[in-house]
């Protein structure tokens, strides 16, 4: 698979971040809006499923292909609450809030995913030899096959939402204060500050993931990481298409290939570890940040957008 930068010339997504009513009040307005949308109205939506699945509003008892739905599909009201957020109150394309290209690029998405997917398989092996016997073979097929369906249909919505909102919205946000007509940020300063703002709002809500209970001094740089690198590539490429596709890498991978045993959503995973050595998940998120960038981004140079 090639992983061969685009024209670097072509409109980044980030050239519209004030088109239509780009400005800070109404970024904020929208934020209530798809935060409403995200929390209350999915967290009914979410009620609901579990009702109709479980018969309870808890979903208690669920199976795990169940649970993957319950906790996953109303991703769907996040994915189309920052679309029509960005077409309704800001007043513009949705598509500008992925690309400043005339079409979404599937090829690109598939790029990251594939980069992402060999860069943790590489990584889970030096885990493993690291930790000896802490992963466990785990391969259940009535259980792995209908959550295999479930994720496969699912987590390129929930990924995909979640890149929406933390690589496209918040950084189209993030960047009016470093590009502003006739005062922009130098390329490597606007990197930093639009990186950093993505990898905090994305580390936040995942400190109440399970996994990091009892860590979350620390247990934070892993999803910053994530992020920032996430947002360093998008920045780069101008559209948040890699990002994307790493997104969706990860959590697949996370849930079927190698999962964690108290992972906040069930794992059917071919393998699975209980152990989670958070300063060498910190070390390996930051690490496969950079190696995703210079991978993906290789020939692409930092520029400032302005309009």
């Amino acid at each position: 698979m090639s992983v061969s930068p685009p024209d670097s010339a072509a409109s980044s997504y980030l050239s519209h971040s004030r088109d239509g009513r780009g400005n800070g009040g109404y970024y904020l307005l929208g934020l209530l809006v798809i935060l409403f949308t995200w929390i209350i109205v999915g967290s009914l939506f979410a009620a609901f499923i579990a009702s109709a699945l479980t018969g309870n509003v808890e979903g208690s008892g669920a199976a795990d292909w169940q649970r993957l739905v319950i906790d996953l599909f109303p991703f769907a009201l996040l994915f189309l609450g920052v679309l029509l957020t960005v077409r309704f109150v800001l007043g513009r394309s949705a598509r500008t809030v992925v690309t400043g290209r005339p079409r979404v690029s599937v090829r690109r998405i598939l790029v990251g995913a594939g980069v992402y997917a060999g860069l943790l398989a590489v990584s889970s092996l030096a885990d493993a030899l690291l930790h000896p016997g802490a992963y466990q073979a785990t391969f259940e097929a009535d259980r792995f096959i209908p959550a295999a369906i479930v994720v496969l249909l699912l987590i390129p919505v929930q990924s995909s939402a979640e890149e929406l909102l933390f690589r496209g919205y918040v950084v189209q946000w993030t960047s009016l204060a470093t590009d502003r007509p006739g005062r922009t940020a130098k390329p490597l300063v606007r990197i930093a500050v639009l990186s950093g703002v993505s990898g905090i709002v994305f580390a936040l809500p995942h400190l109440a993931n399970p996994e990091a209970q009892g860590a979350q001094a620390y247990a934070w740089l892993v999803w910053f990481f994530l992020g920032a690198g996430w947002a360093w590539a998008s920045i780069l490429d101008g559209r948040i298409e890699l990002a994307i596709g790493a997104h969706i890498a990860n959590n697949i991978f996370g849930i079927l290939i190698v999962g964690y045993s108290a992972s906040v959503v069930p794992t059917a995973g071919i393998w699975t570890t209980s152990v989670l050595d958070f300063p060498v998940m910190i070390v390996t998120s930051a690490v496969l940040a950079v190696a995703f960038v210079l991978i993906t981004c290789r020939g692409l140079r930092p520029r400032s957008e302005t309009n």
